[in-house]
């Protein structure tokens, strides 16, 4: 499947009146992302994409120096308590249930 394909499948779409509401989905610009029959299908649906320059999202990433740069420093904390606890002395690596300890305690 294509990207609109994906994205009108998957994304969650609020409504108001019946009518979606309006979605804007960031997307870097490489090249990949350009199939005009996608992006018209997108656009037709109301997803609208904000583009960000190609070869720049390590540092332009919206998501990455904002919400999800906190989220990681609370994550790392979280981490390094879960370290310094019996468990986290032992084994030194963790499991999926531990690491969802870890989740919760930094959420």
């Amino acid at each position: 499947p294509d990207m609109a394909e994906h994205v009108l499948e998957h994304v969650p779409r609020r409504t108001i009146d019946g009518k979606p509401l309006p979605l804007l989905l960031f997307v870097d610009g490489h090249s990949s992302r350009w199939d005009f029959d996608a992006l018209l299908r997108l656009f037709q649906n109301g997803v609208f994409l904000f583009v960000l320059p190609s070869h720049t999202s390590v540092w332009s990433q919206p998501n990455d120096i904002g919400p999800n740069r906190k989220l990681h420093q609370c994550v790392k904390r979280a981490t390094d308590e879960w370290k310094e606890t019996p468990a986290g002395r032992k084994s030194g690596k963790f499991s999926r249930g531990d690491y969802n300890t870890i989740f919760r305690s930094a959420w």
